[in-house]
């Protein structure tokens, strides 16, 4: 619980002194942010865990700012083909967790926000216990058929979850080649983006991303904070992680880059990040 404590103070300072810095400010180039979630329900103590009702807020806040981008609207904005309102924002969920479908995807279609969902095939219809202790489900293929026909874009999260960092450039390959194409296979889409797993320094270079190109990806995301700019690497995209616990006004203010500062906390303790390969999902 200390530790949980010391997190969400240390995020509502950053978020805080970014506002008071002067974030609201016109001046700042048009930059989109892409927002993290993992698992839906009423886990205390849990940060990778939203309460249904404070995602649904979220959506609505989201919905009635016209702030949500599909990913082939951020695609665009990269490219500079599509103009879209600074600030806006894609949704992603990581891991393909059974909540995705059973909570998060009525809330996203009542408020009609589009998402993309991260899945890693090697998990799908699995239970499995993390390193805390939490046991988690995963979505099984009738499920994640269902996400990818309601407004959720499948896309891949590598075959077994395991850092992309650390393996030999062919282990690379296989784990982005055989993720895209069981995915394709069995729920008859293109998936033409890619999460890292776990996404810290240690996860991800210059190599991956060739890789990832090669096998036919468009974009890869990582767990770096920060803004998305148009022209930016789309190998290496920021995300923003939305976290349960967290005060209400901060997520009207991470949209708006409150939590970019963050990545100064990415860039500088990546090795305490770090996950061995093997881990279970986060």
């Amino acid at each position: 619980m200390l530790r949980w404590g010391l997190k969400k103070l240390s995020r509502r300072a950053v978020a805080g002194a970014s506002w008071v810095a002067g974030l609201s400010r016109s001046e700042q180039p048009i930059s989109v942010r892409v927002l993290t979630y993992h698992h839906f329900g009423n886990s205390k103590y849990d940060p990778f865990s939203i309460p249904p009702a404070q995602f649904d807020a979220q959506m609505a806040f989201l919905a009635k700012g016209k702030l949500a981008l599909s990913l082939t609207g951020l695609k665009g904005f990269l490219d500079g083909t599509i103009a879209v309102p600074h600030n806006s924002v894609l949704v992603t969920i990581d891991d393909g967790y059974l909540s995705t479908w059973s909570i998060a995807l009525p809330i996203l279609k009542t408020h009609g926000i589009p998402a993309v969902a991260f899945v890693t095939p090697d998990l799908v219809g699995r239970r499995i216990s993390t390193d805390q202790h939490i046991t988690r489900t995963y979505a099984g293929w009738a499920e994640l058929s269902e996400l990818s026909v309601s407004g959720i874009e499948v896309a891949s999260h590598s075959l077994s979850h395991r850092s992309l960092g650390s393996m030999s450039a062919n282990q690379v390959r296989e784990e982005a080649a055989k993720s895209k194409a069981m995915l394709e296979d069995r729920l008859g889409i293109e998936v033409s983006a890619f999460a890292y797993p776990y996404g810290t320094l240690a996860d991800f270079n210059t190599s991956t991303g060739r890789i990832l190109r090669e096998v036919g990806y468009r974009m890869a995301f990582t767990s770096q904070h920060g803004a998305v700019l148009r022209g930016g690497n789309p190998w290496e995209l920021p995300r923003i992680k939305i976290e349960g616990g967290d005060a209400t006004w901060m997520f009207s203010l991470a949209t708006r880059g409150a939590l970019d500062q963050w990545k100064w906390i990415d860039q500088r303790l990546w090795r305490i990040q770090a996950s061995p390969r093997g881990r279970s999902p986060a």
